[in-house]
């Protein structure tokens, strides 16, 4: 469904452009609107967690295959891991996020720090009973005029659908899985990021974790 959707968007893009509806890079505004999404799962904060900073978890549940993911800083969660993001079509645009707040199990934030996005986006974690709360909210800016008309004209509306389809599929892999067995080393990542370890980044170039 994302492929066609994906594809769908491009093209209008590329007809808008060959027809020259905009002329100047003046014409779009950087939309930095917060948007926010909700899901309610039928899980403790602790059991959902992992699936939000693990990457063979976060696989389960948020998997495009027209986007390539590369992890300069290492795979395993820790404050300052950036992850390259390029999506497989014409123009190959690239976006870079890095992770600046670890708060878990109730808050991750991350910030757009290269390429043609800037902004933040955070999932937030809240008891409900013995559920747990999933708000994910996102501000982003798009950088450079076509990217701008593109994201207002389409790029927008797909992203939002995408964040809410992709919060379902992440209610349904953790109510189905229960508590996740993950990696060794994401393993004692989470264990260190209990309640109470705070970790925020501070500017500097992160060491991967071995």
């Amino acid at each position: 469904m994302f492929a066609t959707t994906t594809r769908r968007f491009w093209a209008v893009a590329f007809f808008l452009v060959v027809l020259g509806l905009t002329t100047t890079p003046h014409v779009a505004h950087a939309d930095a609107r917060r948007h926010e999404v909700a899901v309610t799962v039928d899980a403790a904060p602790e059991v959902v967690w992992p699936f939000l900073i693990d990457e063979d978890l976060i696989a389960k549940w948020n998997d495009d295959p027209e986007l390539s993911l590369a992890f300069p800083d290492g795979r395993a969660p820790h404050v300052g891991k950036r992850i390259v993001m390029t999506l497989d079509v014409p123009t190959h645009p690239t976006w870079t996020v890095r992770i600046t707040r670890l708060d878990g199990p109730r808050h991750l934030e991350a910030h757009f720090v290269d390429g043609i996005f800037r902004g933040i986006y955070e999932y937030r974690l809240t008891p409900v009973g013995d559920a747990t709360r999933v708000v994910q909210s996102m501000s982003v800016r798009p950088q450079g005029w076509f990217y701008r008309m593109v994201w207002g004209v389409a790029g927008k509306r797909i992203y939002l659908n995408k964040m809410r389809t992709y919060l379902d599929n992440l209610k349904r892999v953790v109510e189905e899985t229960g508590p996740a067995t993950t990696a060794p080393k994401a393993r004692d990542e989470i264990e260190r990021l209990r309640p109470g370890a705070i970790e925020e980044f501070d500017g500097q170039t992160p060491t991967p974790p071995e």
